[in-house]
């Protein structure tokens, strides 16, 4: 598909999802290594997928596969793949087996008071947001749904020859 109708097809894509072009707000949260991670650093690299999920979630364990794939074909190319854990502070001690046992190979950022989660108005899990190097939020993503991650991968693979 060429540069054009890829372009074309991306900007459909985000009028059907009702996606308007806002800035995603900058935060600082801690990664599984209690190491503070922001999200304008990340963005210094490239575009960045930000997926919202928590233990309890059924739906969203059937993300991370899918997030996993994502992260290893484009992160060479720039694009940043991060998990925002919503557990609460009683079910933190279970993030960190949940992610090994799935075999998680992005990084993990620990939300446990939500406060990320309300400022990029994220009312359900799992949400994954995609998010421009410029801190454009591109595409929005709720819920699971298989047939979507074929639409964040064309997404994913539009941002990143714009930057090329």
């Amino acid at each position: 598909m060429n540069r054009m109708k890829l372009s074309i097809l991306v900007i459909l894509v985000l009028c059907t999802i009702g996606v308007r072009a806002d800035t995603a707000l900058n935060f600082k949260l801690p990664d599984l290594r209690t190491r503070q991670v922001q999200l304008t650093d990340l963005l210094k690299q490239g575009p960045v997928v930000l997926d919202f999920w928590a233990t309890w979630c059924k739906p969203c364990a059937k993300v991370f596969p899918k997030l996993n794939a994502l992260y290893e074909k484009y992160n060479k190319q720039g694009l940043t793949v991060v998990g925002i854990n919503e557990d609460g502070p009683r079910s933190q001690a279970k993030v960190k087996p949940f992610v090994r046992s799935l075999k998680i190979t992005f990084p993990i950022l620990i939300d446990s008071n939500n406060d990320v989660m309300r400022r990029l108005q994220v009312q359900s899990l799992p949400t994954t947001i995609l998010i421009g190097s410029d801190g454009t939020v591109l595409a929005r993503h709720i819920g699971y749904h298989p047939d979507e991650f074929e639409m964040l991968e064309n997404e994913i693979q539009a941002i990143l020859k714009d930057t090329e």
